[in-house]
């Protein structure tokens, strides 16, 4: 494919629809910035010399090598497996913090703290088991790996949003938050990996009985 296209580095990422485009020009002055529409199946990028370039909704880069434009595919899938992890990592953040705010009031806790934290145990490891099951569903071998893979993104989500909402926003101490709330979270990657190392199990299991 060779178009002449007045840039250097040509950057275009088609992000979740194909009509959305971003379009990032390198090394051109300000007339020479190509401009692009968007179509249902395909983006159309025009340069200043009329040039037109006709790709379809996916993820590459434009290089230009000795006057010509050279198209390098670009592998960033986000596949279902990612999506439902990504997904699954806010919500066993949010059910929890949800659930937790009826139990506040203007003085504080309403109730025994004690009950409070084993109701939150019992609310957060409910809400991680079905999460699970869920994310897990479109996964069809190496479940090990993408447990580890699932339960660390888990781990990390669930801290972050924690640092940002209780320790920012809410101003609860950082020792205080990683003895009462922080350190219980590696329950997650224990419960994610558990659950991937005995569907492994299993599937070897069948496999052993079929041969």
């Amino acid at each position: 494919m060779r178009h002449q296209v007045p840039v250097f580095y040509l950057f275009h990422f088609v992000y979740m629809e194909p009509q959305i485009a971003l379009i990032q020009a390198h090394n051109s002055g300000p007339d020479e910035l190509p401009s692009a529409e968007s179509g249902e199946n395909e983006v159309r990028i025009r340069s200043p010399d009329r040039t037109h370039l006709r790709v379809r909704p996916r993820i590459f880069m434009l290089r230009q090598e000795q006057g010509t434009i050279r198209e390098t595919p670009m592998n960033l899938s986000f596949t279902a497996t990612w999506r439902r992890r990504i997904a699954g990592a806010f919500l066993t953040w949010l059910v929890p913090f949800v659930c937790a705010v009826p139990f506040y009031g203007p003085a504080g806790l309403v109730i025994d703290q004690q009950l409070f934290k084993s109701i939150m145990i019992v609310i957060g490891s409910i809400t991680a088991a079905i999460l699970i099951i869920w994310c897990f569903r479109p996964v069809e071998k190496n479940f090990t790996h993408e447990a580890i893979v699932t339960g660390f993104v888990w781990l990390i989500a669930n801290w972050v949003l924690d640092l940002i909402v209780l320790v920012g926003l809410l101003g609860m101490a950082l020792p205080d938050y990683a003895g009462q709330i922080g350190l219980r979270y590696l329950v997650i990657p224990a419960m994610v990996i558990a659950a991937g190392v005995v569907a492994d199990e299993g599937v070897k299991r069948g496999s052993e009985k079929n041969l």
